[in-house]
């Protein structure tokens, strides 16, 4: 294996000393395999202790992506290169490890620095810093929570995991458990410590969850649900024994404050200039922020801001600093005694807070114990690998090394005034329900001038994962910190984390704020009951499968480790299985059969013929595909890819006559060009895991030139049709990048003397989008962008990696033979077998467990039978 070059920069102007760093590495299909050792060096060809977590594998079992982490020296505004290599067995180990103990009633955690003892029945961690030159002081870390009569509540169930890692360089303590109001469960919380041998540095990450499920009557979800939670506080507290004094900077660029004896420090709006947004509204309408940015007071000296980011650091204790202070409002902290008091939720604030059902939020902090890194702790060191090497992989979807046309109309996302950052202003896209989501400017498109609507965009087109490409393409550390921020958004808040609603609902993601109206109390949910569309209520919903976005969770846990993002798309798959799969219940069946048939006779009575086909030709048909191959990808269980085989062939045909599908009508069909894709996604997947010859491959392979040979002769640009069309804007100009891209796919898959013609009509979209575009005064709006880095790649990569001499497809699939339609009669017949069937299999407790979520007499009903 050639060496992998990492680049670590320092970027802020501070000497560092043993930072800490993780960084995702992608690896090319049989280079390493998961016993192969690895060696780390520096410039100096000095081995580096290092921990290695592997969380892909290619099909053959050799690594496709690494978690690396391991500490950097560097100087201020230098950079330096370090080189990972296969190593022999005998290669270098540190000799400095974490150990671990258990007992009944604690886990302790030793590290060169540090020694860590966390209690079992309470949540309450215990730090000694390992010195032999002074005093060795005690500081403890606890979580507490008020709710809304401000009682302190007690915590139970209280569980300690323990998660070591092989190299015995790192390692993570979770506790988890509730707190108890009135004997019952009111929340849950988690709270982790990662550690990492010979650091000073702890990472704590907290956070509260409302499992509860909303009762949204009439699919509206507003703020005030019955399900929600309501609190007047959340702390963490670090005390240090025997501290009298500390020292703080209040914000990024202020001094120091030193031998400070007490401080208040409270954030109450985010101090920009639309810091009174109704973006902030409680249930009851009322934005409860009174105040413009930060005030507090230093040994009552009076202090006050508007961006406040402060870091603290105890005598003889640990420097503190919490991630993202402002950006979370309100939060408040206090200091006295060698007592640190960060509020996450702060009980100053005027309001109580609301948790709504199956919503969390996480909070992080770093401490760290070596006093020489307090103007460090907060700044980040920089480390990449050369998009050269990434694009040599082939872990990213149609990745090559190069520029494109519409890198140019990307960058919009990240310079002048038009960013994702500088959008977050607009409507102060900032709180601790808003900060990492983006506002969805397109959706004041038809206001007057300098209107807005409060509009969220809940990742739709996966911006998420259009953030994760960018970083690995370009290196520009902005678009990692917006996906760090956007995944933590969508992990807490967009994803209905319950088990208590619909099955069609629990773990879904919650769609983007309905087109053209204001989001109201509904928040990031989609529906309020104020929304009015053309003159009438909205109709309401919940979580939808054309709403469904894995890949970017599936990325962010490559690059970063996180387990969050992970056990997301593994939830999302499941949520959009039983989306469209069902719970057996038969009366679901029944009211299934009823919506498809309906639309089916029709079709029958028109044309004589029915499409045998289970689901349809859209872009929740495609989402469920794509979620099943990244399941697929983190399991390697062979299932996965066995129903997304099972969708395609039950969704579309090589013989399916395209004119009756009606395609040209984009108002209504225009999706179908997301669910080709995610079939060009899964002939990719096969490829590498079962290769060319899989009849699944070869039916996936003919649909796609089916189609693409009706698209190559038939399709035209959408505004080209704007009589068709509801809104005919610029973001239908950036959905043609899709005809172009499986244009592309097809054109490297066709028999050869095809070829030009799919090239020139998919380079025709290509560039119809880049010329459009740039001349748009709308190319910065969002869902512009999320469309855009979705679909970027395949322009580059096709016209890099040429055509292959013969078509994929192959005529040797025996269930290609059989012709898709059937008639009327055969169509009610199926129908009826499939009924019949289900009754054989009738349970009345799936029954009442189906209907208990769609009336209150079944739900009581269940309660009494089965609670």
């Amino acid at each position: 294996m050639t060496p992998i070059q990492l680049i670590v920069s320092e970027t802020f102007g501070v000497n560092r000393n043993r930072e800490q760093i993780s960084v995702g590495v992608p690896f090319p299909k049989g280079v390493a395999q998961c016993s192969t050792h690895f060696a780390l060096q520096n410039e100096t060809s000095n081995e580096i202790p290092h921990e290695i977590e592997i969380n892909a594998e290619w099909s053959d079992g050799s690594i496709k992506w690494l978690l690396l982490s391991f500490c950097s020296s560097i100087e201020s505004y230098s950079s330096c290169c370090y080189t990972l290599s296969i190593a022999k067995k005998t290669s270098h180990k540190s000799s400095t490890r974490l150990s671990t103990e258990q007992t009944e009633d604690y886990v302790r955690v030793s590290t060169s620095t540090l020694k860590v003892e966390f209690n079992k029945s309470h949540p309450v961690v215990s730090i000694r810093p390992i010195n032999q030159d002074s005093t060795q002081r005690q500081t403890k870390c606890a979580l507490s929570l008020t709710d809304d009569q401000n009682t302190k509540l007690d915590n139970a169930s209280l569980l300690t995991e323990v998660i070591s890692h092989p190299n015995g360089q790192k390692c993570e303590v979770i506790q988890k458990g509730t707190f108890i109001q009135d004997e019952k469960v009111f929340c849950n919380f988690k709270s982790t410590y990662l550690l990492y041998a010979d650091s000073s540095q702890i990472k704590w990450t907290m956070s509260i969850h409302n499992p509860n499920p909303a009762a949204h009557p009439n699919g509206l979800w507003d703020l005030g649900d019955p399900g929600s939670i309501f609190f007047n506080g959340f702390s963490a507290s670090i005390e240090t024994e025997q501290s009298s004094t500390f020292s703080i900077k209040p914000e990024e660029k202020s001094e120091w404050f030193d031998d400070v004896s007490e401080m208040t420090l409270f954030q109450e709006s985010s101090g920009g200039e639309q810091w009174k947004s109704s973006n902030h509204i409680n249930k009851d309408g009322v934005i409860p922020q009174k105040m413009r940015g930060y005030k507090g007071s230093i040994d009552k000296s009076s202090l006050s801001g508007e961006r406040a980011s402060p870091t603290l650091q105890l005598i003889d204790g640990p420097l503190i600093c919490l991630n993202n202070f402002w950006q979370n409002f309100p939060k408040n902290l206090t200091c006295s005694n060698g007592v640190a008091n960060f509020e996450l939720f702060p009980q100053c604030f005027n309001s109580s807070f609301e948790l709504q059902g199956g919503e969390k939020k996480t909070h992080s902090l770093l401490m760290d114990f070596n006093s020489n890194k307090r103007d460090s702790i907060n700044k980040p060191l920089e480390v990449n690998l050369t998009p050269a090497y990434i694009a040599s992989t082939n872990t990213l979807i149609h990745h090559s090394e190069g520029v494109e046309p519409i890198d140019r109309l990307i960058n919009v996302g990240i310079t002048g005034p038009h960013s994702f950052i500088q959008k977050r202003e607009l409507i102060d896209e900032y709180g601790w329900r808003n900060f990492g989501d983006i506002f969805a400017d397109h959706e004041s498109l038809y206001l007057k001038e300098n209107k807005k609507f409060i509009s969220h965009y809940n990742n739709q087109y996966d911006p998420l994962y259009g953030f994760i490409r960018q970083h690995l393409n370009t290196g520009n550390p902005v678009w990692l910190s917006m996906a760090n921020e956007l995944a933590q958004h969508i992990t807490d808040i967009d994803i209905y984390d319950t088990t208590e609603d619909r099955a069609e609902y629990n773990g879904g993601l919650f769609w983007h704020t309905d087109h053209y109206v204001d989001a109201y109390t509904a928040s990031h949910r989609t529906y309020s009951k104020h929304q009015v569309i053309d003159e009438s209520p909205t109709q309401g919903g919940g979580p939808g499968a054309e709403h469904c976005y894995t890949h970017g969770l599936l990325l962010h846990h490559y690059i970063t480790g996180s387990l969050e993002s992970k056990t997301a798309v593994l939830a999302l798959t499941k949520w959009i299985t039983h989306f469209y799969e069902g719970t057996g219940s038969f009366v679901e069946q029944l009211l299934t059969t009823k919506k498809q048939l309906i639309p089916k006779i029709k079709a029958g009575l028109r044309t004589g013929k029915v499409l045998n086909h289970t689901y349809p030709l859209d872009r929740g048909v495609g989402n469920y595909i794509c979620a099943l191959l990244d399941s697929f990808a983190l399991t390697q269980d062979e299932q996965y890819i066995n129903n997304a085989e099972r969708v395609i062939r039950q969704t579309v045909h090589p013989a399916d006559d395209i004119e009756n599908r009606d395609l040209d009508n984009p108002e209504t069909t225009w999706f179908y060009t997301i669910f080709l894709q995610a079939v060009i996604r899964y002939i990719g997947v096969t490829e590498e895991a079962q290769g060319v010859s899989t009849p699944g491959h070869t039916y996936a392979t003919s649909i796609i030139l089916h189609y693409a040979e009706w698209m190559r002769d038939n399709e035209q640009t959408y505004l080209s049709r704007k009589e068709t069309l509801d809104y005919p804007n610029d973001t239908w100009v950036a959905q043609e990048l899709r005809k172009a891209n499986i244009l592309y796919y097809a054109s490297s898959i066709c028999p050869e003397n095809q070829q030009k013609r799919y090239k020139e009509k998919a380079d025709y979209f290509y560039n119809y989008v880049n010329k459009s575009l740039e001349e748009s005064e709308t190319k910065h709006f969002s869902r512009i962008l999320a469309i855009l880095m979705q679909n970027h790649g395949p322009h580059r990569y096709y016209s890099q990696i040429g055509t292959t001499t013969d078509s994929l497809a192959k005529e040797h699939d025996p269930t290609q033979a059989i012709s898709p339609y059937i008639t009327l009669n055969q169509q009610v017949i199926q129908t009826l077998k499939y009924l019949i069937s289900s009754l054989f299999s009738l349970s009345i407790k799936r029954e009442l467990s189906w209907l208990r979520h769609r009336h209150t007499l079944f739900a009581k009903l269940y309660k009494a039978i089965y609670k």
